[in-house]
């Protein structure tokens, strides 16, 4: 079955976590829009922050709050085209060896050792900026490919508050008393394997996240 036929007909996809049987169910378009919603006041938050602490350390606290409150206003006025793209990274390439493996659970101490969710791992890891590229080709001989994404298809699986989010939002058609918080406290791996399998089942074979 292709990815679009799976979108189509429903499918699901069974994850066990903590010993625990859940079910991942493809997100519809209304659910994505809203998962934009919260990825653009995401980068709002991060934009601010960011401007708030260069702002003063170069403006002082006076002048610095001074543009922070401009910038405000301005972003107040940002849509989901405002976004900007983001620096992404394909893993299928990169075989998975012991040392990456080992490499992998110093950061991720619960994770496995199936491939699929070390290179799940993997992927979220460089994505995070928790994994360096240069360190995968110590370890590989294969440095990961990088491409430029849109920032909200980043987001998904690039977070943890988008992974959370995405993740929260397949389950709620099976599991619609699941909240965020319990999601908050699986396994990191749990988390990143269960973002990457909602991904997959939600996006067809032309991609739409």
């Amino acid at each position: 079955m292709s990815e679009r036929e799976a979108r189509i007909l429903g499918a699901t996809a069974t994850i066990t976590v903590n010993g625990e049987e859940y079910q991942l169910s493809p997100v519809g378009l209304g659910a994505l829009q809203e998962l934009q919603r919260l990825c653009l006041m995401y980068y709002k938050r991060q934009y601010m922050a960011s401007l708030l602490q260069d702002s003063i350390e170069v403006l002082g606290e006076v002048e610095g709050r001074k543009l922070l409150r401009e910038e405000l206003l301005m972003s107040a006025k940002w849509g989901i085209p405002d976004l900007p793209q983001q620096v992404a990274y394909d893993v299928e390439g990169v075989p998975i060896t012991a040392k990456l493996t080992k490499h992998l659970k110093q950061l991720f101490p619960d994770l496995g050792e199936e491939e699929t969710t070390v290179r799940s791992a993997l992927s979220s890891g460089l994505d995070q900026g928790l994994v360096d590229s240069d360190k995968v080709k110590e370890l590989t001989k294969i440095r990961p490919r990088q491409a430029k994404i849109k920032y909200d298809a980043w987001w998904i699986t690039g977070t943890f508050e988008g992974m959370n989010a995405l993740v929260w939002t397949s389950l709620t058609p099976k599991h619609p008393k699941i909240s965020k918080k319990e999601i908050s406290n699986w396994p990191i791996s749990s988390l990143m394997e269960a973002a990457k399998t909602a991904e997959m089942l939600t996006t067809p074979a032309v991609g739409n996240i």
